[in-house]
Order: structure tokens, then sequence, then C-alpha cells
């Protein structure tokens, strides 16, 4: 009941007392401790293509102007006496957290719908000229160095690296089969760094382990990974597609190759429908 006995009538706004705005500031404080300490700690590893690194920076620019502006109009008295009658101050600290969602949920989704667009713009081309520039650009020491380090700081490296050490595998003879037992263990083993997402890994696994164990070490068929390596390419188109519209020298280069490759090109290891699958679980 206010003060002169209205119902909608109060003689203060809603202030918030001094010991809840030293535990608000405290609280607010530890978090930003912690967002700094992460802010660091992003600093420190490669630039990520998920801009991350600036939604963290920012987020940190809006905790700081958040604390600020609550600690001004909780201690200044024209704010909290007057001020709050119309608006409280304690919207300051609402205002960040709808602010917080817009950056870090809302803002992802609409890059992702900005990037959906953009690469439905890229894939109008043909897809058979788009995998030989695919397998082009994996065979280039240049521009794998580039696709793999783009595929790092996507999180995403493990269909690239499986990828050349399979092309590894099929080009030694001598060491074929400590080659493919790297591959069965960093890739296909399940709950490895670098697992693959492949469906059916175990089963797959233990069917290629029982190939590797029955052949002798030159006997060891060339093609045991073909459909893995086949998973790879197709795993790597997104990021590929990606790197297209986030990198201008590989822009660049790609226009350069498909203004000399020829119509009728075809160097991709596609595996042809009649040829035997190895494994069932394909």
């Amino acid at each position: 009941m206010g003060a002169f006995g209205g119902l909608f009538m109060y003689d203060k706004g809603c202030v918030i007392s001094m010991p809840i705005i030293i535990l608000v500031a405290c609280e607010s404080i530890s978090y930003i401790v912690v967002t700094v300490v992460l802010l660091i700690l992003s600093f420190r590893i490669e630039k990520d293509t998920w801009f991350i690194k600036r939604e963290t920076l920012v987020l940190v620019v809006f905790q700081f102007s958040a604390i600020i502006l609550f600690a001004i109009f909780g201690s200044i008295p024209i704010f909290t006496k007057f001020l709050d009658y119309y608006i409280p101050y304690g919207f300051t600290l609402l205002t960040y957290s709808f602010l917080e969602v817009i950056l870090c949920v809302l803002m992802p989704i609409i890059y992702q719908f900005v990037l959906d667009k953009k690469q439905q713009l890229v894939m109008q081309n043909e897809k058979h000229l788009e995998e030989t520039l695919l397998v082009q650009f994996l065979k280039n020491r240049k521009t794998f160095e580039l696709l793999l380090d783009f595929a790092k700081r996507s999180y995403c490296p493990e269909s690239v690296l499986c990828y050349k050490d399979i092309e590894r595998f099929k080009s030694s003879l001598k060491h074929r089969k400590s080659i493919s037992l790297h591959i069965l263990k960093t890739y296909l083993k399940p709950n490895s760094p670098l697992e693959l997402n492949v469906p059916k890994i175990s089963q797959i696994h233990d069917e290629i382990q029982k190939v590797i164990t029955e052949s002798t070490p030159t006997n060891i068929p060339p093609n045991l990974f073909d459909h893995i390596q086949l998973h790879c390419l197709h795993d790597m188109t997104d990021v590929f597609e990606r790197l297209k519209i986030h990198h201008k020298e590989a822009r660049k280069i790609l226009q350069e190759w498909k203004e000399n490759i020829p119509p009728s090109i075809s160097n991709t290891i596609v595996v042809s429908a009649s040829e035997p699958i190895l494994y069932s679980t394909f």
C-alpha cells in the first residue's frame, strides 16, 4: 500500500538496497574474472572460424558496461530516488542477459542462415567439377595446408588428415601395414581423438583389422580404405565450401584452376557402382 493510501500510489520506486548491490557486484566480478581467463586462453589458440573470440570479447565489454551502470545507478541518489520511479535500474542486468542471448544464441543462427544461403549459390556449380577441384586441392601441398589449417580452426581436421594418411597408405608398399594400423587406431577406433563420424564404426574397425591381421605386409589390398576415403571426401565438402566463402586466396586459386580444367577431366576417387563393395556396412 502506498504512503497516501492509494492502491497504486508509492512514495519510492523499487530501490535495491546496498547489500544487494554489493552481492550482485561481487557475483558479476566473479563471472568477469572467469570470462577474462577464458578470453585469454582463447587468444592463445589459432583463430577460429565460428567467431567465438569476437563474441567473447564483445560479451566482456557488455558485462563491464552492465556492472558499471548498475553500480552508478545504485550509488547515486538522484537515480535511486527519481529515475527508479520510471525505469528500475535493475533492468541493466536484465538488458545484459538479453544482449547475451542475442550475441551467443541468435547471432550464430543468423550466421548459419547466411552461410547456408551462400553455400546454395556456390553449390550451383556442377558436382563433378567440385569434387575434382576438392581432390586437386588436396593433392597440391600448398592448398592442402590451407584446407588443413581452416579445418583445424573449424575443429574438424580428422577427415583431411585421414585422407592424407590413406594416400600415404596407397603409395607406400614397404610401410603399408604400419600406416594401416595407424589409420585404424587414429581414425576408426571408437573414442579415439580423431574418430571419424562413420556409421557402425566398431564393425568397420573389426573388419579392417581382420583383413590386416590375415594379410602379409606386402599383400594388404591398396583399396582397403577406399570407402573410408570417399567418406572423408564427402565429409570435407562442408569445410571446403566454407573455405571458399571465407578465404580470398582459396577462391582465387580455384578460379584459376576452373579456367584451366578441361570439361572431360575425371580424376576423382569416386568408386564406381559396378565395383565390389568391401564392407557391407557402407
